[in-house]
């Protein structure tokens, strides 16, 4: 992948912004940057996109890409989330993700490998189940709903699109080549493979299409 700074001169910038926006030091181990790097290029080499690849066709992260750069400090901090010794440091990095790019991305959600934003301010994502080839936009919302004290959360298929402004909340189950309108609002439902849904719970309109029709569709996000 190609990338202008080399992954120590990444690290040192990361622990510089939090120390500038937090007044606070910062423990990032050099090998868990690479790895959040690894997995950032995995993502980004199968976006169809023309800033995700130079003339070449090699995989692009470019820092001063405000989207690239969220997703790569949700790498970076799940990275470090997975490490008991290093919580203190994912929260800082989730932290300045939210700050820099308005955006709550929490370093203990479970997105899949392969996913990506488009100019995504405004967007909360909960711990929800996600699956490969998600693609999601600005003010979207996928979180829970409490019951009997428990918060129940929705679990999405594969190859998900979620249009601008739309939310995913409760017991809701997506399936697998959906395109879930912008500004719909899903509580609860279940959402069956191959449609296109919009309007709002309880009131939605599911609009049912051939798997090759979609699947030809979500070829305008990703490489499959």
């Amino acid at each position: 992948m190609y990338c202008r700074e080399s992954s120590e001169d990444l690290r040192q910038i990361v622990i510089k912004q939090v120390n500038n926006f937090f007044c606070k030091e910062t423990r990032i181990p050099l090998a868990m940057v690479e790895q959040a790097l690894k997995r950032t290029e995995h993502a980004f080499s199968k976006a169809v996109n023309k800033y995700y690849h130079n003339e070449s066709g090699e995989t692009v992260f470019d820092r001063m890409h405000s989207v690239q750069y969220a997703a790569f400090l949700w790498f970076l901090s799940n990275t470090l989330s997975e490490e008991a010794d290093f919580k203190d440091s994912a929260t800082d990095v989730y932290y300045l993700n939210k700050v820099l790019h308005s955006v709550d991305w929490y370093h203990e959600i479970a997105l899949p490998a392969i996913w990506r934003a488009e100019h995504p301010v405004g967007t909360v994502l909960g711990r929800a189940q996600y699956d490969d080839y998600f693609v999601f936009y600005q003010n979207c919302t996928v979180g829970g709903v409490r019951r009997q004290g428990s918060l129940i959360y929705p679990v999405l298929g594969h190859h998900v699109h979620m249009g601008a402004g739309a939310s995913v909340l409760g017991d809701s189950k997506i399936g697998n080549y959906v395109i879930i309108g912008a500004e719909t609002y899903i509580v609860s439902e279940t959402i069956p493979d191959c449609c296109i849904v919009c309007g709002r719970t309880p009131d939605l309109r599911i609009i049912q299409k051939p798997q090759d029709e979609m699947q030809k569709r979500f070829l305008e996000y990703f490489i499959d």
